[in-house]
C-alpha cells in the first residue's frame, strides 16, 4: 500500500517533535542542572591531558613554524638534503628537537633567574619584620599626631597582627608544634595540595607527550577537519566555516602570543627600572609585574598592590617614586609597545574588554581573565557579521554613528529626533553632516513628522504582534488555495490516479 503524506503535515509532525524534546530537555536543566554539570566537569578532568597537550601544541606551534621554515628547511637545503616526502618527516622531527629544547633552555634560565632570589627576597621579608613593625609605627605616628585616640587604635591593631603573626610562626613551624602540624587542617589541606600538584606534573607530562604528536600531524588534522566540513555542508557554508575558523586561529593566536611577548618585555623594562632607582626586591617586583601584566586592563592593578606594599614597608618615599614609574610604564606598554605587538588582535571597545573579563574571570577564575577576551572578542565579531549581514540585506547602513540621532526609519529615510530629545554634541555633529550633503536619505527634523506617521508611531505593540499573526494566517491560507489551483489544474487522469490513491489511504 502506497502511503501518502503531504510535506507539509511532515514539517509540523517534526516540529511538534522539537518542541516535545526541547521541553524535556528545558525541564531536566531546571531541576537536575547540577548533575549534568557535574558530568561534564568529570569529562573535562578526564580529558585534561588532552586539553593540555592540544594547549601546547597550539602555543608552540608559532615558533616550530619559524624554525622550520627559517632555519631547519634552509639547513637540510644547504648540505644537499632535497625536501621529499620521505624528508619530510624528518624536517618535523627536527623542528620539534630544535623548539622544545630551545622553550626548555629559555624556561629553565628563567627559573634558575628568579626562583632564587625569590626565595631570598621572601626570606629578607619575613627577617626583617621587627624592622618593618617598627617603620610602620614610626610612618603612623607622624599621620597621627594630632590625634591620640587614633594613634592608640592604629599601633594596637599592628601589634595584634604582629602577635597573631609570631603565634603562626611558633605553632606551625617549629619543632615543638609539629605534632600539632600533623593533626590540623593546614597539614590535611596542604597534604591534598601537594597530591595535587604531583597529579598536575603527570597530567602535565601526558599532554607534553600528546602535543608532540599534534605537532607531528598537524597538517593531516586540518586536512581532515575541511574534508568533515566539505562532506556536510554545501561549499558556500564550508568556505564559510573555514574561513570562522581561520578568523578565530588569528584572534587567539595573536592575542595569547603577543601578550606573553608584551608581557616579557614590560617585566625586563621593569627590572631594569627597579634596578636603577636602586628599589627593594627588584626580582620579586619584576615577576610580579611581568605575570599580571598577562590579564589585560585590570592586571597592572592587580601586581601594583603587592609590590607597593612590599616597597612600602621598607621605604614609604621609595613607594611613590614606584607608583610614578609604573604609571610611566604601564603608559608605554598601552599607547606605544601593546599596540605594535598585538595590533588590533580582538577588535573590542574598551567596555567589552571589562565586560569580558569580569564576565569570564567570574566564571574560569584568573584563567578566565585571560582566555575571556579572545572568547568574547569571536563571539563579538560573529555576532557583528550576521547584524551587518542582515542590513545590507534589507539596505541600510552599517555604520553605527549614522543611528545615534535616529527617531524611526520610514520608506528606508532615517527620520532624527528633535533638537529638545537628542544631546547638544550629537545635534551639532548631525547638522554638519547634513550641512555637508553626507546623508541625502535623512528627514532632517522629526517634529516635521506628522498626522498617519504619528499616530502609526503611537500603534501599540500587542497591536502589531497580532497583526503579524493574522499576516501569518493569510499567507497560509494562501498557499493552501493555491496547492487546491494546481490540483484543479491537473489532467483527468491524474486526479483519478490521486483519488485512487486517497481512498486505498483511508481504507
Amino acid at each position: 500500500m502506497k502511503l501518502n503524506l503531504e510535506k507539509k503535515y511532515i514539517l509540523w509532525g517534526f516540529t511538534c517533535f522539537f518542541v516535545f524534546v526541547s521541553c524535556l530537555c528545558f525541564y531536566y536543566l531546571m531541576f537536575h542542572g547540577g548533575n549534568l554539570i557535574d558530568g561534564i566537569r568529570s569529562v573535562v578532568k578526564t580529558a585534561m591531558p588532552i586539553i593540555e597537550g592540544l594547549l601546547i601544541a597550539y602555543l608552540i606551534t608559532p615558533i616550530m613554524n619559524y624554525m622550520e621554515s627559517k632555519i631547519i628547511i634552509p639547513f637540510f637545503q644547504a648540505i644537499n638534503i632535497k625536501i621529499t616526502p620521505k624528508n619530510k618527516g624528518k624536517i618535523r622531527a627536527v623542528s620539534i628537537v630544535v623548539t622544545f629544547t630551545i622553550v626548555i633552555v629559555f624556561i629553565y634560565n628563567i627559573l634558575y633567574l628568579v626562583i632564587p632570589q625569590t626565595i631570598a627576597s621572601v626570606q629578607s621579608i619575613i627577617n626583617q619584620l621587627p624592622a618593618y613593625k617598627t617603620n610602620l609605627q614610626n610612618f603612623v605616628n607622624k599621620l597621627t599626631e594630632n590625634d591620640p585616640t587614633l594613634q592608640q587604635a592604629t599601633n594596637n591593631l599592628i601589634n595584634t597582627g604582629t602577635v597573631q603573626l609570631y603565634s603562626f610562626y611558633e605553632k606551625y613551624l617549629t619543632f615543638d608544634g609539629i605534632s600539632d602540624l600533623v593533626n590540623s587542617k593546614l597539614f590535611q589541606s596542604m597534604l591534598m595540595n601537594i597530591v595535587s600538584f604531583l597529579l598536575g606534573i603527570w597530567h602535565f607530562i601526558i599532554g607534553f607527550v600528546i602535543s608532540i604528536y599534534v605537532l607531528f600531524s598537524k597538517e593531516t588534522f586540518a586536512s581532515q577537519g575541511k574534508k568533515i566540513a566539505y562532506a556536510f555542508f554545501t561549499e558556500t557554508n564550508a568556505n564559510r566555516i573555514i574561513s570562522d575558523f581561520r578568523f578565530i586561529n588569528n584572534t587567539f593566536g595573536g592575542f595569547i602570543t603577543g601578550k606573553l611577548v608584551d608581557s616579557l618585555i614590560i617585566g625586563i623594562l621593569c627590572f631594569i627600572g627597579t634596578s636603577i632607582m636602586k628599589m627593594p626586591y627588584a626580582i620579586l617586583v619584576s615577576v610580579i609585574i611581568g605575570i599580571t601584566n598577562v590579564i589585560p586592563f585590570f592586571g597592572p592593578y592587580f601586581g601594583a598592590v603587592p609590590c607597593a606594599l612590599l616597597i612600602f614597608v621598607e621605604d614609604p618615599v621609595k613607594c611613590i617614586y614606584f607608583l610614578i614609574f609604573l604609571l610611566i610604564l604601564q603608559q608605554f606598554d598601552g599607547n606605544i609597545l601593546g599596540p605594535k605587538i598585538l595590533g588590533n588582535s580582538t577588535g573590542l571597545p574598551s567596555f567589552w574588554i571589562i565586560f569580558s573579563i569580569t564576565l569570564f574571570g567570574g566564571i574560569w577564575g584568573v584563567a578566565g581573565m585571560f582566555f575571556g577576551v579572545p572568547i568574547f572578542a569571536v563571539i563579538y565579531t560573529s555576532f557583528k557579521r550576521m547584524i551587518n549581514q542582515l542590513l545590507k540585506e534589507r539596505k541600510l547602513p552599517e555604520d553605527t554613528t549614522k543611528y545615534k540621532p535616529v527617531k524611526k526609519i520610514k520608506h528606508s529615510q532615517f527620520i532624527d529626533l528633535p533638537k529638545e530629545e537628542t544631546t547638544a554634541i550629537s545635534y551639532l555633529l548631525r547638522q554638519e553632516e547634513l550641512a555637508a550633503g553626507l546623508d541625502n536619505d535623512i528627514v532632517k527634523d522629526g517634529s516635521a513628522v506628522e498626522g498617519n506617521e504619528i499616530e502609526e508611531e503611537n500603534t501599540s505593540s500587542i497591536l502589531a504582534f497580532i497583526n503579524g499573526i493574522t499576516s501569518m494566517l493569510k499567507n497560509a491560507a494562501k498557499n493552501e488555495t493555491q496547492e487546491i489551483d494546481t490540483e484543479k489544474e491537473l489532467p483527468k487522469e491524474k486526479k483519478e490516479e490521486m483519488n485512487e490513491d486517497k481512498s486505498k489511504d483511508s481504507k
